[in-house]
């Protein structure tokens, strides 16, 4: 009777404070939604006053707002229990034999050990190379590409390999005077690159060597130069004007020769620093084009004579790359050759004959040559060359 009136007393009270449920409404709609197991034991005081439940299944009370307990049933169809969700959750991480067998099918890996969740670290084997190793059901079982951490790590040193060999092939199209001295291990990664030109080595990303980044002591000596992107750009120097192609004897290192290409010798001589000594040899030109083609072929063929004193080394002289240790009649023969060559043929022709180029600018030449030739400034290239000297 007195219980009776109690729960009466509540249900009004809740009425007339304008609650939607009391406790007998609340574990009604509990049940309704298949929550069988959980149980509001103290009176119903709003969605977000915090209550006491009990569990009917595993004897758990614990305490919480009576908004939790009601998501959990309608939302997540779970009872609300923390206890029983635990375990739940557990069992639902558990594997048997036949589902791990069927996860490894075809994988080459073995497991040594039982567990009981997919989160302890256990004991595997590779049926491939014998390799032992620990670690988690879920990294081993949770995508085809985790496995054997040796064979993973053969297979990322073959891919090295074969990616350094891509990557040399691609910076000899682009540079082809640089060669990679150290294993590639990324293209951000710094190696150590050499110039066979000047011998120079440096640390440089391979991503830089393959943006044609070529070497920094060539292009610091080659300093206001012309090149193959100033012919195909129409940006020769000095107007395209009269130049000179030079052999001089250096002054203090006279087995040392410097060949190189001026519009005024007696002015690039006293730039020398003191270096420049005897000129063995002079040829004119007429265009700076013609003397930069037979200065860059000759350059080019006459790598193997390269050598540079250690003094200027040290010193940074500009135009060390040009000197060569070679017999000066031997050098003055083969250059007056490159020159009647240069006369016959024409400057393009002869820089797409003997010009280790790469391919993009051996297309470009070869389209500037195939549409009328090199024109600066509305001035064409005739080919005047003589020679003065002995």
């Amino acid at each position: 009777m007195h219980a009776s009136l109690t729960c009466s007393y509540r249900a009004a009270r809740a009425s007339q404070m304008g609650l939607k449920y009391n406790r007998e409404t609340f574990n009604q709609m509990l049940r309704g939604h298949g929550n069988i197991t959980t149980v509001l034991l103290d009176a119903y005081q709003g969605a977000q006053s915090r209550h006491t439940f009990f569990c009917l299944k595993c004897e758990h009370k614990w305490e919480t707002t009576a908004t939790s307990v009601e998501q959990a049933t309608k939302k997540n169809g779970t009872t609300g229990c923390l206890h029983c969700g635990r375990e739940a959750q557990i069992k639902a991480t558990k594997l048997t034999a036949l589902e791990i067998a069927k996860r490894l099918k075809g994988r080459d890996i073995e497991c040594l050990s039982s567990f009981e969740t997919v989160h302890e670290k256990v004991n595997w084997r590779c049926l491939a190379c014998n390799y032992r190793w620990s670690a988690t059901p879920g990294s081993v079982l949770g995508s085809k590409r985790s496995g054997c951490t040796h064979c993973n790590r053969n297979s990322a040193n073959t891919k090295r390999r074969f990616d350094h060999q891509k990557i040399l092939r691609q910076i000899h199209e682009r540079n082809p005077d640089i060669i990679l001295l150290e294993e590639y291990k990324g293209d951000a990664t710094p190696i150590l690159a050499s110039c066979i030109a000047c011998g120079n080595e440096w640390r440089a990303a391979p991503t830089h060597l393959k943006r044609d980044t070529g070497c920094p002591e060539c292009a610091k000596h080659a300093a206001g130069g012309d090149g193959i992107t100033h012919i195909l750009n129409g940006t020769i120097r000095c107007q395209n004007g009269p130049t000179q192609v030079y052999v001089v004897e250096m002054k203090n290192f006279p087995e040392y020769l410097k060949i190189g290409l001026s519009n005024h010798l007696a002015r690039r001589g006293c730039e020398s620093t003191g270096q420049y000594g005897e000129a063995l040899s002079l040829w004119h030109f007429e265009t700076r084009l013609e003397a930069f083609a037979v200065e860059a072929v000759a350059l080019e063929g006459t790598l193997s004579f390269y050598e540079k004193p250690l003094e200027l080394r040290r010193k940074g002289w500009d135009g060390i790359t040009e000197l060569r240790k070679i017999d000066p009649n031997r050098l003055i023969e083969f250059m007056q050759q490159l020159v009647d060559e240069c006369c016959e043929i024409g400057p393009l022709p002869l820089i797409l004959k003997y010009l280790n180029l790469t391919s993009l600018s051996r297309a470009d030449l070869e389209r500037l040559h195939s549409s009328g030739g090199y024109v600066h400034r509305g001035l064409s290239t005739p080919v005047r060359g003589r020679r003065h000297g002995p």
